[in-house]
């Protein structure tokens, strides 16, 4: 009996958590090597892995958005600044302030 759950512990718990460390770090163990896994082939994974698997590339989609958004904003800041910047240069000399490219 013992040794029908150890097998069937190794057979079921190991195997997924392989699946799931490739899925998720990209690591792949020497075990599933031994275990015949084809880690690549997503359309052979079991039911569980393969939902994990549409979640993790939905992620994956959504960050990659975001990081989109963040750098649009940025440049967007960016370009606002820089215009802030000259326009307040160019209000100081109306004035007859000094600025920065005359004192040099």
């Amino acid at each position: 009996m013992f040794t029908v759950i150890i097998f069937g512990l190794i057979n079921y718990g190991v195997k997924y958590r392989m699946y799931y460390n490739y899925i998720k770090h990209g690591r792949v163990m020497g075990l599933s090597e031994k275990m015949d896994l084809k880690l690549d082939d997503v359309e052979n994974y079991p039911k569980a892995v393969f939902e994990y698997y549409k979640e993790k590339k939905a992620y994956d989609a959504h960050i990659k958005r975001k990081e989109q958004k963040i750098a649009k904003t940025e440049d967007n800041f960016h370009n606002f600044a820089a215009k802030r910047i000259s326009k307040l240069k160019e209000a100081r000399e109306a004035r007859g302030l000094r600025s920065r490219s005359s004192i040099e």
